[in-house]
């Protein structure tokens, strides 16, 4: 009897520690895999993901500026020419976002200046409009004359947002001074104690016209003296700077003696009869684009309805035509020209 309780006992003791054992290896598994799963929910890649609204920010949308009328190309202008004597252009400023302002600067040389401004309150705005057209009307003056010239437009709408546009860039001259009939004349052998002579073309501001050297002289216009008129046995009858005289002492008592260049213009679609003082771009254009003869401070074979272009030291440009050219006896020389010439 006591063997079989002994027996019973051993039994129920290796079932309980049985027991015990498999409820501690199920407790270390319960705890293996909740330690596992608080490593995976910290996982960053395995972790459940909140999806985010996404904000969408529409961009502004930029003003423009529009050249609606107008050469987008220099304008060569002339003061007072009919035609080209002004800018005439239409620029439109555009706003989406809402306009606000549209300023015009002149520029000159490099140096910017507010010419005009439009805003919002100015008497041609429409409100809730969002552009705004303005026409450049700019008439040359003296002050524009071999200028750096042109314009900036500048539009600003509600955002602060700013564009800009460059144009009417100009390229300004004065117009030409027309002289009719300058006389000149010489003698052969030239004679320099003739004082009565015309044998001096003077360029002085206005003052363009033959001079005689009692005039020359009195005056004190050496420097202006722009051409002269002579004969030598090498060159005949030429007309030529002071300082490229020869063979004859007629300007001896010219100081400071001037460095005209002369070219003979042999362009036959050149008709001298439809030019007029506005034509202050062609004329310099023949003058630059004809060559030289022989000598550059000497015109030769002078005759009469030739077209001959000079320019002086002061960079006084001028094209003129022999319109009466006489030699009587081979000793009397007698000339006319008709003269357009640079101020």
């Amino acid at each position: 009897m006591k063997s079989l309780v002994k027996t019973n006992r051993s039994i129920a003791n290796t079932a309980i520690k049985k027991v015990k054992f498999y409820s501690l290896s199920t407790t270390v598994i319960i705890y293996m895999l909740l330690a596992f799963s608080t490593l995976t929910s910290c996982s960053k890649d395995d972790s459940p993901i909140t999806p985010e609204e996404e904000v969408v920010v529409n961009p502004d949308i930029l003003p423009s500026l529009t050249l609606v009328s107008g050469s987008e190309d220099l304008f060569k202008g002339v003061v007072g020419a009919p035609g080209f004597g002004s800018l005439q252009h239409t620029v439109k400023a555009t706003a989406p976002e809402g306009f606000v302002a549209l300023n015009i600067y002149k520029v000159v040389d490099g140096v910017q200046s507010s010419y005009i401004s439009f805003d919002i309150n100015s008497p041609n705005y429409v409100d809730g409009s969002n552009t705004y057209t303005h026409n450049l009307s700019y008439i040359f003056t003296e002050i524009d004359i071999d200028k750096d010239l042109y314009f900036i437009a500048e539009v600003i709408d509600s955002n602060n947002n700013v564009e800009t546009l460059d144009f009417a860039e100009a390229e300004v001259k004065d117009a030409m001074q027309y002289v009719e009939t300058i006389f000149m004349e010489t003698r052969l052998p030239a004679q320099p104690d003739n004082m009565s002579i015309a044998q001096f073309m003077q360029v002085d501001g206005l003052e363009v016209g033959g001079v005689n050297l009692n005039r020359v002289i009195n005056e004190q216009i050496n420097d202006k003296i722009a051409a002269v008129i002579s004969v030598n046995e090498v060159d005949g009858i030429y007309i030529s700077s002071a300082s490229a005289v020869g063979n004859t002492d007629i300007v001896d008592d010219i100081q400071n003696k001037s460095n005209t260049k002369f070219k003979e213009i042999n362009d036959e679609t050149t008709n001298f009869n439809t030019l007029n003082i506005y034509d202050t771009f062609e004329i310099e254009s023949l003058y630059n684009n004809a060559s030289f003869n022989e000598h550059q401070e000497k015109m030769k074979n002078i005759g009469q309805d030739k077209l001959y272009a000079m320019k002086t030291d002061d960079n006084r440009i001028a094209l003129f035509k022999v319109t009466y050219y006489e030699v009587i006896n081979n000793s009397e020389v007698y000339m006319t020209m008709d003269m357009y010439i640079t101020q």
